[in-house]
C-alpha cells in the first residue's frame, strides 16, 4: 500500500507507533499508582479513591490512546473524494502592452490606430469580472502605467491620459515591453496570466527577430492584436494650427503599414494568438473570451480533477471529542 495515495503528509506515520507505547505506559503507570496508594491507605483504597476503579482507568486509557492516534492521522492529512478547487474563483492576471509610437497616429483605422486601441481596451476593462488588469505603454522604451488591479475605473483613468507624449524615447521597442510585462507578472503561472500586445508592428522587424533569438524565460502566453492595414497610411503631425505628415530624410512622406507577420511571429513564439483589429468590431474582447479565458478554464478543470480533498478535520474532530470524554472521566473530578 502506498501511503501517498491516501495521505498528503504520510511522513508522520511513525507517530502511529507511539499509540500502543502510550497505552502500555499509561497502564503501567496506573498499576504503580494503585500499588503506592494501597501501601499508604490500606485495603480500603478502592472505596476511598473512586478514581482507581480498574474499569474506569482502562476506559480512560483507551480514550486517550485513541485520541492520540486520531491526532496523528490528522497530521498525516487523509484524503478521499475530490476537492472543490478554490482556483476557480480566482481570475486572470492580464497585462496589456499598448504601442504609443508615432506610427499609431495613422488613420487607416478610425479615428486613429491609437484611439481605436484605447477604445478596445475600454471595452475589455468593462467586460472583466474578477480579473486583474495592468497597463504597459511602449515606444522606444517601455513604462508600467498601471500595476495589476481589479479597479477598472482606475485603469481607465490612467488609460485616458495615455498619448504619443507619454514615452519620451521614440521607436517601437517591443522587447522592452515584454520584459516589463514579465516583471509585472513575476511569479505567475502561464495558465493564470497572459499578455496582450496592441500594436501596428511598425519597425518591429528587427526587434521581433531579437525577441525570437533571445526569448524570455516565461510560460506566460503573449497574444498580439494588429492595428493598421496592409495598404498603410501617412503619419500625421499636429502643428497646433494645422497638421502635416511625417517625412523621411529624403523629404518623402512616410507611409506606415501593418506588420502582421512580425506580430504573428511573436505570438507564435510565446504560445499566443494573433488578431487583426481591422476585421473585428471588438478584437481585444473577442481575443480575451475566445483564447485567454478558455485557457484558464481548461487548466482549472484539469487541476480540479486531479485534486484530492484534504479531510484532516474529521480525525482531528474525533480526537478532540475523545480527549474531552477522557477528561470528563478524570479521577480528579471524582476525588
Amino acid at each position: 500500500m502506498n501511503l501517498h495515495d491516501y495521505f498528503l503528509q504520510p511522513s508522520w506515520w511513525p507517530m502511529l507507533l507511539l499509540g500502543p507505547l502510550m497505552w502500555f505506559l499509561m497502564g503501567r503507570w496506573d498499576q504503580l499508582r494503585a500499588q503506592r496508594l494501597a501501601l499508604r491507605i490500606g485495603p480500603r483504597t478502592a472505596d476511598l479513591v473512586p478514581g482507581l476503579d480498574p474499569k474506569l482507568r482502562q476506559a480512560r486509557r483507551h480514550l486517550a490512546t485513541a485520541g492520540f492516534i486520531f491526532s496523528a492521522l490528522a497530521l498525516m492529512q487523509p484524503t478521499w473524494g475530490r476537492a472543490n478547487s478554490e482556483l476557480a474563483n480566482k481570475g486572470i492576471d492580464l497585462v496589456v502592452c499598448l504601442d504609443v509610437s508615432r506610427s499609431m497616429s495613422a488613420r487607416d483605422l478610425q479615428p486613429s490606430r491609437l484611439k481605436r486601441a484605447k477604445m478596445d481596451l475600454k471595452a475589455l476593462a468593462d467586460s472583466l469580472t474578477g480579473d486583474r488588469i495592468g497597463l504597459i505603454i511602449f515606444a522606444g522604451e517601455a513604462k508600467l502605467v498601471s500595476p495589476l488591479t481589479r479597479d477598472a475605473n482606475a485603469f481607465l483613468t490612467l488609460l485616458e491620459d495615455v498619448d504619443f507624449t507619454s514615452v519620451r524615447q521614440g521607436g517601437s521597442n517591443l522587447a522592452a515591453a515584454l520584459r516589463v510585462g514579465c516583471q509585472a507578472l513575476e511569479g505567475k503561472e502561464g495558465d493564470a496570466a497572459a499578455m496582450i500586445v496592441l500594436s501596428d508592428g511598425e519597425d518591429h522587424k528587427d526587434l521581433a527577430r531579437s525577441v525570437l533569438e533571445d526569448p524570455l524565460s516565461t510560460t506566460i502566453p503573449v497574444h498580439t492584436v494588429g492595428y493598421g492595414t496592409a495598404l498603410g497610411e501617412k503619419i500625421p503631425i499636429d502643428l497646433g494650427d494645422g497638421e502635416e505628415f511625417l517625412k523621411d530624410s529624403a523629404g518623402r512622406e512616410v507611409v506606415t503599414v501593418l506588420n502582421a507577420r512580425g506580430l504573428q511571429n511573436v505570438a507564435g513564439q510565446y504560445g499566443g494568438s494573433y488578431v487583426d483589429a481591422s476585421v473585428a468590431d471588438s478584437p481585444v474582447v473577442d481575443l480575451y473570451r475566445n483564447q485567454v479565458a478558455p485557457t484558464l478554464a481548461r487548466s482549472l478543470a484539469a487541476r480540479s480533477s486531479l485534486g484530492r480533498a484534504n479531510r484532516y478535520q474529521w480525525p482531528l474532530l474525533l480526537a478532540v471529542f475523545l480527549f474531552c470524554v477522557e477528561l470528563a472521566l478524570s479521577d480528579r473530578r471524582q476525588a
